[in-house]
């Protein structure tokens, strides 16, 4: 009997291999966790397809998908969504918007948009995928289109409030702030059950502090942490800006120790760890926790800067300009909405001090006459 058959029998539980794949995936071992998931869609495709079998070949393949998604590799991602797709109506209806969605992480809008059209003509009236058209346009920089999208599926319904979060979030990422704060406004109008005002008090935290109007952000975010403690997300959110600021530094460390006790693998989360430690001037442990958050998302500019900002710190400009180009490169493939002038500028401006530096030294001494 082949040995991936045995391996599958032997266990004979998804959620076995579901489970050890996530925890695979949670310690940045992304390749052992596409291994195993491609081993159990393997032995469960070596065995007469029922329709169990077909049931757990859709989770498998969205499982490996999504490992795909998460080490980047975004053609392999959309690669197990296409064998997806196979498996009947239902799973292609799904498949297709998790192409779109592959798409939009590797930053091909192009690509993204044009999955899109395809899927919403074969499924016109699928609200998700309109949704997510409107999600497009705002990251390609186009929140006026997005939002007109968007209210175009208002139903006078407790729906709507999720669209008017769209909205906002539309607005928000495109730094049209007065129209973002109306969205989420118009969202507590339709009233909120306990998550749904944590949603708006997170999002109006985000607005305040993009405009940096720290207090009234940090009352939103106390805010959410009243009614949930353990929202990972504003705990997050909310030690960052502190670290930012440089300012109550033990309780930005404390706030951030708190949401990776939630999610002890995420890139963002490690990253603010990382940089509140850099604000301490604790740099061993700076350096640990930014390596970690790049393990796990190198394409992030804002990891990479503040990976270098360390390295230069500690005297490895060499090493801090690699980071700093590796940060510039991603931060020029940035979706439209995602671009930031002012940080392009203060990278290039660090990176050309650097060359300089190494440039003089690298000079020979001028000879006396």
């Amino acid at each position: 009997m082949p040995s991936g058959r045995s391996c599958w029998r032997a266990s004979n539980n998804l959620e076995v291999i579901y489970s050890q794949a996530t925890l695979y995936e949670e310690q940045g071992r992304f390749e052992e966790a596409v291994r195993v998931a491609s081993e159990a869609l393997n032995a469960v495709k070596a065995q007469e397809i029922t329709p169990g079998r077909r049931r757990n070949l859709a989770i498998l393949y969205q499982l490996q998908g999504r490992l795909n998604r998460g080490a980047g590799n975004y053609a392999a991602a959309v690669s197990s969504f296409q064998e997806l797709q196979k498996l009947g109506p239902e799973e292609d209806q799904r498949a297709r918007l998790l192409i779109v969605e592959s798409y939009r992480d590797a930053r091909d809008l192009p690509s993204a948009f044009a999955e899109m059209t395809k899927a919403l003509a074969a499924y016109p009236n699928d609200r998700s995928l309109r949704i997510n058209q409107a999600l497009l346009y705002g990251e390609n920089g186009q929140p006026d289109l997005a939002a007109q999208s968007l209210r175009a599926l208002l139903t006078r319904s407790p729906a709507d409030r999720e669209i008017q979060i769209n909205v906002a979030q539309v607005y928000l990422e495109n730094r049209r702030y007065t129209e973002a704060e109306d969205a989420i406004r118009s969202a507590e109008a339709l009233g909120a059950d306990p998550a749904g005002k944590e949603t708006t008090d997170f999002l109006r935290g985000s607005l305040y502090e993009r405009q940096q109007k720290f207090d009234q952000a940090e009352r939103a975010f106390q805010d959410v942490l009243a009614a949930n403690p353990r929202h990972s997300g504003a705990l997050n959110y909310y030690g960052y800006m502190l670290a930012e600021q440089g300012v109550r530094l033990d309780e930005a460390v404390a706030l951030i120790t708190r949401a990776l006790a939630e999610d002890p693998g995420n890139a963002s989360y490690l990253d603010s760890m990382g940089w509140a430690r850099f604000k301490q001037n604790r740099l061993q442990e700076a350096e640990e926790y930014l390596r970690k958050a790049v393990s796990r998302n190198g394409r992030n500019p804002e990891i990479l800067d503040h990976l270098g900002d360390v390295l230069a710190k500690i005297g490895r400009e060499d090493l801090a300009a690699q980071q700093w180009e590796k940060a510039l490169a991603e931060w020029r493939r940035s979706t439209p909405s995602a671009q930031e002038p002012e940080k392009i500028s203060e990278l290039e401006q660090k990176l050309s001090r650097v060359r300089n530096r190494v440039a003089q030294q690298a000079a020979p001494a001028a000879q006396p006459r």
